[in-house]
């Protein structure tokens, strides 16, 4: 599975996961140079960070999570980003 497409596999993913407002379009990814040989690793942001009413000096994160797409079939996982380990199964 190339990068763009596991990419859009996540978004898919945890866009039903989390019941996104605005779908997958809600998502970013962002690759990570990191992770176990077969797999790809992205950060999740959102397109859509601010919540409803903030001002322009609002500051947060669109940080979602951080995923590893299996390159073989793209089974999608949670990636522990402090032990940079392998964790649960995104279904």
């Amino acid at each position: 599975m190339p990068v763009g497409a596991a990419c859009d596999h996540l978004r898919t993913v945890v866009s039903k996961q989390l019941s996104a407002k605005h779908g997958d379009d809600e998502y970013r990814c962002e690759e990570a140079q990191m992770g176990p040989k077969g797999y790809y690793v992205f950060s999740l942001r959102s397109n859509y960070p601010a919540p409803k009413g903030a001002g322009p000096d609002w500051v947060g994160s669109g940080l979602v999570g951080w995923y590893a797409v299996r390159q073989s079939d793209g089974q999608v996982r949670d990636w522990n980003i402090a032990n940079f380990t392998l964790g649960m199964v995104i279904k």
